[in-house]
């Protein structure tokens, strides 16, 4: 049987530079999707001002990566096994 080819979902765009994406989402959908495959090579790119990601916990990386990039990251715990993260541009604070 041929391999099955796991269509890695991308954040969305909801307004001019600001993206949203549901790991939690992705997540129940296709479980061997890790966080680190759908946002990694999306905030590497850095081409937003701002990212909010759902999910059941903070990924460990993703504070680094996105200090790393001048995003500064901020989390808000939302009931059980569920956390908002927000990402937004640091030199966008106006």
């Amino acid at each position: 049987a041929a391999a099955e080819t796991v269509e890695i979902p991308v954040p969305v765009e909801v307004s001019p530079g600001r993206f949203f994406v549901s790991i939690k989402e992705v997540q129940g959908k296709t479980p061997l999707v890790s966080s680190k495959q759908v946002l990694q090579e999306f905030i590497c790119r850095a081409g937003f001002d701002a990212l909010e990601v759902v999910c059941d916990h903070v990924p460990p990386w993703i504070e680094v990566e996105a200090q790393r990039r001048g995003y500064a990251t901020e989390t808000e715990p939302r009931g059980k096994n569920e956390v908002h993260v927000r990402l937004a541009r640091k030199t966008a604070a106006r």
